[in-house]
């Protein structure tokens, strides 16, 4: 519906009278406004990531010709084009496979980590770009702060790191060696989240600790995934 206008024609061609009538407009006008919210804060996250992104790339382009290379301008070739890589879906794709490889991108294609974060904030969609959008602008040149962030946003806690280290399975189009690579990388940020040193017996503790709190009374368990979800 684009107008109040309209709303009312519409309450006249169905018959409403009385209460009936002004709730139905009420509501339908409570609607028109949130669309149109919805929209400028659509437009402000927009205008806030071009920002951003500006300001990344002139940052990217000052340490390029610091370290005596050539700065990327428009109709010139150069290996830091953007990546040709599916944005990010919300609800769709899964944050830590999507990020590992917009990783091996990046590192295969030889991008030094300073400029990662342009090229992945113009790849974000939804809850993601809402979460780097509120960053401040230092924290939105720093790719290890926007991914903890990213990380946090998608309630990706110790517990949940666990959770697919245990359940994981091969998906489709994925060999052995790629599945090891998903795995390890479960394992590696269960052990960080937990704060446990990448040592023999620091596993060994973490995977004691699991088994416990497996095999105790369910109360137990529940409070320790509560602890964790926080």
């Amino acid at each position: 519906m684009s107008s109040i206008q309209e709303i009312k024609e519409i309450a006249e061609e169905l018959q409403l009278r009385g209460d009936e009538k002004k709730n139905f407009i009420f509501e339908e006008i409570a609607k028109l406004q949130a669309e149109e919210r919805l929209k400028m804060e659509e437009m402000r996250t927009q205008l806030e990531l071009a920002k951003i992104q500006a300001q990344a790339s002139q940052k990217s382009e000052h340490n390029l010709t610091s370290a005596g290379k050539r700065p990327v301008h428009e109709g010139t070739s150069s290996k830091f084009k953007m990546p040709k890589l599916p944005v990010f879906v919300d609800r769709k794709d899964d944050l830590d496979s999507w990020l590992l490889r917009f990783e091996r991108f990046a590192t295969t294609s030889g991008w030094p980590k300073e400029s990662w974060c342009t090229p992945l904030s113009a790849l974000l969609t939804g809850r993601a770009l809402e979460a780097f959008c509120r960053l401040s602008e230092t924290e939105a040149t720093d790719y290890d702060r926007i991914k903890e962030v990213l990380q946090k946003r998608y309630n990706l806690t110790e517990d949940g790191y666990r959770q697919r280290f245990r359940t994981c399975s091969p998906e489709e189009g994925e060999n052995p060696s790629m599945l090891i690579v998903r795995l390890k990388t479960y394992l590696e940020q269960w052990m960080k989240l937990a704060e446990a040193p990448q040592t023999y017996e620091a596993l060994r503790d973490l995977f004691v600790k699991e088994q416990f709190l497996d095999s105790s009374p369910g109360d137990l368990s529940s409070l320790h995934t509560c602890g964790n979800g926080d």
